[in-house]
């Protein structure tokens, strides 16, 4: 079930992106699994930062934003 929703804007995707991680690198959840860190690594995923992705791209990709 879904604990929290990050949501982020900007005059632009870069700042956008950039407050997105920071937001995530601030996240603070104690005793409890979340999906932080995968979303962490898909920061250095080139598909998801040039904004050429779609939603079989985590599935297809994943072993590979992983190893990121």
């Amino acid at each position: 079930s879904l604990l929290a929703k990050i949501i982020v804007k900007g005059k632009n995707r870069k700042e956008a992106l950039k407050r997105g991680l920071r937001a995530l690198q601030e996240l603070k959840i104690e005793n409890i699994k979340t999906t932080k860190e995968l979303f962490l690594k898909l920061y250095n995923f080139k598909e998801f930062l040039d904004g050429n992705y779609h939603t079989k791209s985590l599935e297809k990709e994943l072993s590979n934003i992983l190893k990121c």
